[in-house]
């Protein structure tokens, strides 16, 4: 856009066919807050800068005929809001993709709380599994100077992790695609996180059961 917020209203007025896309992965969840700075600074109905992210890219790309807008035969793309969809304040309700319900936010805040739920009690398990050797033992190192209490091992491993993301160079904060919490590529990293936690718990036990 050029760095300037007028710039697709401008164009819009010349008679270009004006679209709004980004090459990022963050900006392009919310195009919707991209058309809306064409209602706010290039004075545009809302409805026209609504084009800008759906049948103006269509058009440009050749397949209006497919998506771009809700007509009979197209490919029922679309977004439920609770809110003028190009408000900072709209929220997803719901996601289709080929008329299929990919994303219900409500459904999915029940499989993430029975997730977590899931998650608390396999962390419960790790924190509470230790035989009564262990805990005389306390803190006392185990074989090859690990801890002997599962849930300090399974901290062990993952500062071990963080570790060799340092040493290979990486930002060990960094935040991957899906760990924002904003939509259903979330839920497919918590249910991964969830099996490498039953994983890690499964091998913690094997070994202490040895």
């Amino acid at each position: 856009m050029d760095a300037i917020p007028y710039n697709g209203a401008l164009m819009n007025e010349v008679g270009v066919l004006v679209s709004f896309n980004s090459d990022d992965d963050e900006l392009a969840t919310r195009m919707n807050d991209e058309a809306a700075k064409a209602v706010r600074w290039g004075g545009l109905e809302p409805h026209e800068a609504l084009k800008f992210v759906t049948i103006n890219p269509a058009r440009q790309l050749r397949i209006d005929d497919r998506v771009g807008s809700l007509e009979p035969g197209k490919d029922a793309d679309f977004v439920i809001w609770n809110a003028a969809p190009l408000s900072s304040y709209a929220r997803c309700e719901e996601t289709w993709i080929d008329g299929i319900r990919y994303y219900d936010r409500d459904e999915a805040a029940e499989i993430h709380a029975e997730a977590m739920l899931e998650r608390g009690k396999l962390l419960a398990k790790a924190s509470g599994g230790a035989s009564d050797d262990d805990s005389e033992a306390g803190e006392r190192p185990g074989r090859r100077g690990r801890p002997t209490g599962l849930l300090a091992r399974m901290l062990q491993d993952r500062e071990d992790l963080l570790l060799e993301r340092v040493a290979r160079g990486e930002d060990p904060a960094a935040i991957k695609a899906g760990e924002c919490g904003c939509g259903s590529a979330s839920m497919i990293e918590l249910a991964r996180s969830l099996a490498r936690d039953r994983a890690r718990l499964e091998t913690l036990e094997s070994e202490e059961s040895r």
